[in-house]
């Protein structure tokens, strides 16, 4: 079993198959993804650190913005 959705049936016929499903989600969370550092050192100073900084502050700034809405 993958992580499909699961409907209301099933988690009440087949528990197991929800502990199944979250189960699998987990360990995917646990995979590393992504490029190995050690691949992106070829890049290292490329960026200007000027526009780092900009980058970075409006990173900040979105996130507490971001921080304070409602979900939905």
């Amino acid at each position: 079993m993958g992580l499909e959705i699961l409907d209301a049936s099933q988690r009440t016929e087949n528990p197991l198959a929800v502990e199944d499903a979250v189960l699998a989600f987990g360990r995917s969370l646990a995979i590393p993804q992504g490029t190995p550092g050690h691949q992106l050192l070829a890049f290292a100073g490329v960026i200007d650190p000027d526009d780092i900084a900009t980058m970075s502050q409006m990173i900040a700034q979105d996130c507490e913005s971001r921080g304070t809405e409602a979900p939905g």
